[in-house]
């Protein structure tokens, strides 16, 4: 769907949180729009997300360990202890998969064209999406599937039944 040509701000936060084999993850994002070609403004929007994740196998981050059951790597026949001197080797950097339970909201305000609201625009609709994320070393990817739990579409818009969300990241 074509924009509206206008350049738009965005301001956002992001926050994780590991513990162990579980993550939380949160976020906020809002679009100020200004206004485009022919006179239009397609309305502010501000989205947020809330997921819960379990990583069912692989790397689990800092710590190094592995969430597939195996025990605290051994050193010497023990558990490492603090006073060891002997270097520990690297971490698995293997593949890691993630069930993920996120909460995604929407809100989107009026279009306007020619300064006129469209009664018929924006609203606000929030989602259970329960996916998967498979990371490798600097790469991720990931698949949900939407389903609204909320839908207060403004006027007379169409109002969705599901949605498959998914994407892949490099990080740097």
């Amino acid at each position: 769907q074509p924009g509206s040509g206008s350049v738009d701000n965005v301001l956002g936060l992001a926050f994780t949180k590991r513990f162990g084999a579980w993550s939380f993850d949160t976020n906020v994002l809002y679009q100020l729009t200004n206004e485009g070609v022919q006179d239009t403004n397609l309305g502010d929007r501000f989205l947020y997300n809330a997921a819960v994740s379990y990583r069912m196998y692989g790397f689990t981050g800092a710590s190094g360990r592995m969430n597939a059951g195996l025990p605290e790597p051994m050193y010497h026949g023990g558990p490492r202890a603090k006073h060891h001197h002997e270097e520990a080797p690297p971490p698995s950097r293997g593949p890691a998969l993630d069930l993920v339970l996120e909460v995604n909201g929407e809100w989107h305000d009026h279009q306007r064209v020619g300064g006129v609201k469209d009664p018929n625009s924006g609203g606000t609709t929030v989602y259970l999406s329960p996916g998967l994320r498979l990371s490798m070393d600097r790469w991720s990817s990931f698949v949900s599937v939407g389903v609204p739990i909320i839908s207060e579409p403004n006027g007379l818009q169409p109002e969705p039944d599901w949605r498959i969300l998914s994407g892949v990241t490099l990080n740097f």
